[in-house]
């Protein structure tokens, strides 16, 4: 019996084995090798690997995150036509004591209405290749002027999500979707590394177990600019934030009606 037992464990360790195998995704070997690349550059300067990373390239999809500004001051208030032939006329000088004030009003109306409608937006997304060069982040010359090149030296923020690859440069914002994300976020934290970290590499829980299991093995412990208290366990999206104009609007408008509040009490 203790021998049909441990046939029967056998077996069934097998089936776990083998599930776990199944569910072993293409996601999940982008995550693994993206590991894998970390703990190699961690390693040292291996001109090898850059190398590597020099000669393959990335297909994506690029969108720019823009402010669209809300409408301006385009518009105040006009006095009568020809007025100025006769300026003294009662009606004409009631008006023109107020013609000041008023378009001052109208003016700060108009702006606040523009700070407090401002939004960041996403442009069309545009397919396109990055490469890894030597000193920049390239992309393909037909969309030279939407993407790039990126020197590495100008990238400001990084941020890996669930929808994209976050680069800001400046006040130049782009969102990358690739399959290869989790390698490209690698290898720029590695060849920028000023560049701020707006949120880490995506790595669910207990994945680093999953790899030993599959035989995919890992050492954390030899990963510097990723390492697991870098990542990020829960998967969520980008999303495009308020600007600051319109929490200054925002701000205008709240000021006024609490003006306007206390000066009524």
């Amino acid at each position: 019996m203790p021998g049909w037992l441990g046939v029967t464990q056998e077996i069934m360790n097998a089936h776990i084995r083998g599930a776990r195998l199944v569910d072993w995704t293409r996601s999940d070997d982008q995550l693994y090798q993206a590991l894998t690349l970390e703990q190699r550059l961690s390693a040292g300067t291996d001109e090898a690997i850059m190398e590597y990373l020099r000669s393959i390239s990335f297909p994506c999809t690029v969108c720019e995150i823009l402010l669209n500004k809300g409408e301006g001051i385009n518009y105040y208030w006009k006095m009568p036509r020809r007025w100025y032939a006769n300026p003294l006329d009662p009606w004409n000088l009631v008006l023109l004591i107020f013609w000041i004030p008023i378009n001052i009003l109208y003016f700060c109306f108009q702006g606040t209405r523009s700070l407090a409608s401002a939004r960041y937006g996403l442009s069309l997304p545009v397919h396109d290749i990055v490469r890894l060069e030597p000193y920049q982040l390239s992309f393909s010359l037909s969309h030279f002027g939407l993407s790039g090149p990126i020197p590495y030296a100008t990238i400001t923020s990084l941020g890996y999500y669930a929808n994209g690859l976050r680069i800001d440069q400046g006040r130049k914002k782009l969102l990358l979707s690739t399959e290869a994300a989790p390698s490209l976020f690698v290898a720029l934290r590695h060849l920028a590394p000023g560049a701020a970290v707006a949120s880490g590499l995506i790595v669910p829980n207990g994945f680093a177990e999953r790899c030993s299991e599959s035989r995919r093995e890992i050492n954390v412990s030899q990963m510097s600019k990723n390492s697991p208290q870098t990542w990020v366990t829960e998967s969520r999206d980008y999303t495009l934030p308020f600007p600051p104009q319109t929490i200054i609007g925002y701000g205008i408008i709240a000021l006024f009606i609490l003006l306007v509040i206390v000066l009524s009490v």
